[in-house]
């Protein structure tokens, strides 16, 4: 492990951010291309039945939300930057499932998708943001997070209208196997950087003025009072987040769905 008293140098933060930045970017052309033709898959594949693609959703948002905590104790001692690349590793294992999912086999190959989903999101998530929030310059810090925003966008907006196109010549698993090659390929630009902590109490603690001179102990060990219930209130507004967003991308993929089939 890393030695969490090292302060980084001006060198070190700017190859962690890129590092990051182009990392979330490749992950990013991924998303953009699945984005809402993967619940329309959903909704094919399961025959239709939209609560069944709400509970795909849903379980995945449940069970990151209960093993979130016990997620963030393992981080601390496993590492963030390992665990970003596992992340990319778990990414590209859910497209591959995704890719070879058909009505005989969805029974087996879509709980194997949603296992590594939230895998995914218990080793990506918590990482990414606490080293984005280390490796962004204070003083640079919104311009380099509106530069992310912004291209995250431009990429949400050109990706469905590549993926049609896709879908409409080929079919919906040539954009797995894009996806499967781009998560592979996010993992590059995550190898390089020095990874400046494991301890999240202390990364969350940076915020407050001691940004990577104070060591402390693993994750809920020595929170504070207070600091608990920032993190429990956390943990349920982004769960409350990701449902109602589950709810309307399902409902959106369902109108589009019987649009289609209407046409």
């Amino acid at each position: 492990m890393e030695n969490s008293d090292h302060i980084l140098t001006n060198k070190e933060l700017r190859k962690g951010f890129f590092g990051l930045y182009f990392g979330r970017v490749v992950m990013a052309v991924a998303s953009g291309l699945l984005g809402i033709f993967l619940p329309i898959f959903l909704y094919n594949i399961l025959d239709g039945n939209i609560p069944l693609v709400m509970a795909y959703y849903a379980s995945s948002c449940i069970a990151y939300l209960f093993l979130v905590a016990f997620g963030a104790q393992f981080l601390n001692r496993f590492g963030f930057r390992k665990a970003l690349v596992l992340a990319s590793i778990s990414a590209a294992t859910i497209n591959i499932a995704y890719f070879f999912t058909t009505k005989e086999n969805m029974l087996v190959l879509l709980p194997v998708s949603l296992v590594f989903l939230v895998i995914f999101r218990l080793l990506f998530w918590i990482p990414y943001h606490v080293d984005f929030a280390i490796f962004t310059n204070k003083g640079k810090r919104g311009g380099q997070v509106g530069l992310l925003l912004s291209t995250i966008t431009f990429l949400g907006v050109v990706g469905p209208m590549i993926a049609g196109y896709f879908i409409e010549t080929w079919s919906m698993q040539v954009l797995f196997f894009i996806a499967i090659i781009t998560y592979a390929l996010g993992m590059i630009p995550l190898h390089p950087y020095r990874e400046p902590m494991n301890d999240l109490a202390g990364a969350m603690r940076a915020h407050g003025g001691n940004f990577l001179q104070k060591r402390t102990g693993a994750w809920c060990g020595h929170l504070s009072p207070r600091e608990r219930r920032i993190q429990s209130a956390s943990s349920s507004g982004l769960f409350l987040f990701s449902f109602f967003s589950t709810a309307t991308i399902s409902k959106s993929a369902h109108s589009q769905a019987s649009s289609s089939v209407s046409l």
